[in-house]
């Protein structure tokens, strides 16, 4: 699984939406894994292509592939 060329550092402070057609275009999958303070379920597998997104009233406060 090839990894995809996107500084996540760019991503924090944008909102959801934006920050998920950005990591679309490149070629990536989006995967939110806390929400509002709230955990979700998510994959346990490792993907390079995969960029996890912690979301705070819609806005990207955390994010690193994988």
């Amino acid at each position: 699984m090839p990894s995809i060329q996107l500084d996540t550092k760019k991503l924090i402070g944008m909102d959801e939406v934006r920050a998920s057609r950005l990591i679309g275009v490149a070629g990536g999958i989006v995967n939110v894994t806390i929400r509002d303070g709230f955990p979700l379920v998510v994959n346990t597998d490792f993907r390079m292509n995969r960029i996890n997104l912690e979301i705070k009233n819609g806005i990207v406060v955390k994010c690193y592939a994988g």
